[in-house]
C-alpha cells in the first residue's frame, strides 16, 4: 500500500501521457515527495506550458480539491479547457501578460511550474514577476534545468538560470549577514535594526535542488510566532507606504529631478544594466524623477538591440516608461551624456544626477572584476538608495554632492548630484579637447576631462563621505597590496 501511495503521481503522468512522468523526466518522484501532504487541500496552480495539457489533467487528478491554470502561446490549447481547468494564452516574456493573468486568477496562487520555453531569459524574468504572487508558504518550481548548458537556451540573456540560481540560494542564506538558520526570527530581527533585505532574502524558505528541477519554497509566517500579517503591522505599513508616497510627491513638486544615466555597451552590459535599474526602482528614485536620459555608446548591433532590451526592461518593473535615448558609435567616453546634460541644464531648472555602469570596461572573470562591483554598488548606496540625502543638501543650496572629493578636483566614481543653476555656469562639453598649444589631446586623457569637468568652476560642494584611502571599498579585501574597508554604515545596511 505504501508503495502504491508513492505510485500514485506517476501512474497519473503516465495515464495521461505527461512527460514528467516515469518514462520522461521522471519528476513524479519529486513532486509526490513536496507535496503528498497538501494534495486535499484547496489550492491554484499555475503552469506555464501546456501543449497536449496532460500534466494539467493530471494536476486536476492529483489536486481533486483545486483549480488549475495554464498558459501556451498556441491558441489551440485553450481547447484544453474543462472543469477546474482555465487555460491563458500569451507568452511568458511578456511581462504585462504575466501581471494581467494574476490579475485574473485575484488571489495569490499556491504552486507556480514553469515548464515553458526553457529560454534561460524568460525563465529569469518570469520568475521576477511571478514568485511575489506565490502565496506565503507555497511554492515556485523550474523544470528541464538541464537546458540552462545549452547555448540555444541562453539566446539574449547574460545569465543562465542555473547561475541566477546560486544567487538565490545566496540570498536565501540572507548573503552572510547573519548565522542563525531561524529564517523567521532573524529576518525580523535584521528589519528591526533596519538591515536592508532583498525580497528572496526575506521570502525565500528553502531550495530543493533536484536533477533538472529545482523547487523554492515561500517563508509562511505564523501568526502566532511572528507579527508580520497581523492586522496591526497591516495597518502600519500601509500608513508608512502612504507616508513615503507622500514625501515621493513632496519631492516631486519641489523641483525637477532628472537622472542622466551613461550606458558603454561592452562585456556584460545587460546584466549591469538591469542590476542598476533595478536599485533604481527598489530605491523609490525612478518614481520619484521626471525623465531619465540614456546616454548610449557601442557599435550599431548592440544599439539596435538595447532599445528593445530598455523597454522590456522597464516593462518588468513597471507601465510608467520614463527613459528617453541618445545613441553614438564614437567612443569618446562619457561625452554624449554629459553633452546632453549640459544641454538640458542650460534652459531648464532641475536638480540632475548622473552616473554611469562603471566597471562595464572590466570583463567578468577578471581580477579587477570583484573590485570594481564593489565600488559601483558602493557610489550607487550614497548617490542612489540615499537619493534623499543628496536631495536635501541641494535644497539646502549646495551646488553638487557625492562622494570623496579629491585633490585632483572630482568626486571618485564620476557618480553625483547637481543643481541646473551651478551646471549652467560650466563650460561645454566638447569631445575634441585641445591643450595649451591647440593640439588633440590624446584619447586616454580626455577621461579625465569628464570626470574633472563639474570642477570646472569652484561649487560649494557636499561630500557625502570621504575615504581615509583611496579605492577604499572592496568587499574581496585585498586589491593591489592595500586593504579597502567600507564605512560602518554601508556594512551594517547593504
Amino acid at each position: 500500500m505504501i508503495w502504491e501511495k508513492k505510485m500514485f503521481l506517476d501512474k497519473l503522468a503516465l495515464k495521461y501521457k505527461s512527460d514528467k512522468s516515469s518514462q520522461g523526466h521522471s519528476y513524479t518522484q519529486y513532486y509526490d515527495f513536496v507535496f503528498d501532504k497538501i494534495k486535499k487541500q484547496s489550492l491554484k496552480i499555475l503552469e506555464i506550458g501546456v501543449q497536449s495539457g496532460g500534466s494539467l489533467k493530471m494536476w486536476k487528478e492529483y489536486f481533486p480539491n483545486s483549480l488549475i491554470y495554464g498558459i501556451d502561446i498556441d491558441p489551440n490549447c485553450k481547447k484544453i479547457e474543462e472543469d477546474r481547468i482555465k487555460i491563458f494564452i500569451g507568452s511568458q516574456a511578456d511581462p504585462v501578460f504575466l501581471k494581467d493573468t494574476k490579475e485574473k486568477i485575484k488571489d495569490d496562487i499556491d504552486i507556480i511550474i514553469d515548464d515553458g520555453s526553457h529560454q534561460s531569459y524568460h525563465q529569469i524574468e518570469s520568475l521576477k514577476i511571478l514568485f511575489p504572487y506565490v502565496r506565503p508558504g507555497g511554492y515556485y518550481i523550474i523544470e528541464d534545468l538541464h537546458t540552462s548548458y545549452r547555448k540555444k537556451f541562453n539566446k539574449g540573456s547574460t545569465t543562465r538560470i542555473m547561475t541566477y540560481l546560486y544567487t538565490l540560494i545566496d540570498d536565501m542564506n540572507l548573503n552572510g549577514k547573519t548565522i542563525c538558520a531561524n529564517k523567521i526570527k532573524i529576518v525580523e530581527k535584521l528589519e528591526k535594526q533596519k538591515i536592508a533585505l532583498n525580497y528572496y532574502e526575506k521570502n525565500i524558505e528553502y531550495i530543493l535542488m533536484f536533477s533538472g528541477l529545482c523547487v523554492i519554497k515561500k517563508i509562511k509566517r505564523d501568526i502566532k510566532t511572528t507579527t508580520f500579517f497581523t492586522s496591526q503591522m497591516s495597518i502600519f505599513f500601509k500608513t508608512l507606504h502612504q507616508h513615503m508616497t507622500d514625501m515621493i510627491e513632496k519631492f516631486k513638486k519641489k523641483q525637477k529631478k532628472i537622472i542622466f544615466w551613461h550606458n558603454y555597451l561592452v562585456n556584460d552590459w545587460k546584466e549591469l544594466i538591469s542590476d542598476q535599474f533595478e536599485t533604481l526602482y527598489k530605491s523609490g528614485l525612478y518614481d520619484a524623477v521626471d525623465k531619465v536620459c540614456c546616454g548610449v555608446v557601442g557599435i550599431q548591433p548592440c544599439l539596435d538591440e538595447y532599445s528593445v532590451f530598455i523597454k522590456e526592461l522597464v516593462s518588468s518593473y513597471t507601465t510608467n516608461n520614463k527613459i528617453e535615448i541618445r545613441t553614438s558609435i564614437e567612443n569618446s567616453f562619457e561625452y554624449i551624456t554629459l553633452n546632453w546634460l549640459k544641454e538640458y541644464c542650460n534652459s531648464n531648472d532641475a536638480y540632475v544626477l548622473y552616473f554611469h555602469i562603471k566597471g562595464i570596461s572590466h570583463p567578468i572573470g577578471s581580477i579587477t572584476r570583484p573590485f570594481e562591483d564593489d565600488w559601483r554598488k558602493y557610489l550607487e548606496y550614497f548617490n542612489i538608495e540615499k537619493w534623499q540625502d543628496c536631495i536635501k543638501k541641494l535644497d539646502e543650496k549646495f551646488d553638487c554632492c557625492g562622494i570623496g572629493y579629491r585633490k585632483r578636483k572630482k568626486f571618485i566614481g564620476n557618480f553625483w548630484w547637481a543643481n541646473s543653476n551651478y551646471i549652467k555656469k560650466l563650460i561645454p562639453v566638447s569631445n575634441v579637447l585641445l591643450n595649451k598649444d591647440k593640439r588633440i589631446v590624446a584619447l586616454r586623457r580626455r577621461r579625465y576631462f569628464y570626470e574633472n569637468w563639474l570642477f570646472k568652476y569652484n561649487p560649494n560642494k557636499w561630500t557625502t563621505f570621504t575615504p581615509n584611502i583611496y579605492c577604499f571599498y572592496s568587499r574581496v579585501g585585498i586589491y593591489k597590496g592595500q586593504r579597502r574597508l567600507l564605512p560602518k554604515e554601508y556594512k551594517d545596511e547593504k
